[in-house]
């Protein structure tokens, strides 16, 4: 799936990195929705890999995020990056047991 422009033909879903679909907040997500079923990705430290300088998203953020995605009838992921030894870090696990918890 090309997640920075309209999906090709054949394609059978359309990707949004770190954004709700069709707003683009992040500058990476071009193509507003197109018909197809819709994936959401956001990554709870802004980048993919384990980062110990990144803040990490609140349960908060995570919870409206999940709920503006949901409204456009979108399947979500939550992106979690491990540490080195392959451990979620606690602020992680602490934000995942909260927006859980709603």
């Amino acid at each position: 799936n090309n997640h920075r422009a309209a999906p090709f033909a054949g394609e059978d879903f359309q990707v949004s990195e770190n954004d709700v679909p069709g707003q683009n907040e992040s500058g990476l997500n071009n193509a507003p929705p197109c018909g197809l079923p819709l994936e959401s990705s956001l990554s709870l430290q802004g980048v993919w890999g384990y980062s110990s300088t990144h803040e990490v998203a609140s349960a908060a953020k995570c919870l409206e995020f999940y709920r503006q995605c949901r409204a456009l009838h979108s399947n979500v992921l939550f992106n979690v990056g491990p540490k080195p030894d392959g451990t979620i870090d606690e602020k992680q696990q602490r934000v995942l047991l909260e927006f859980g918890a709603q």
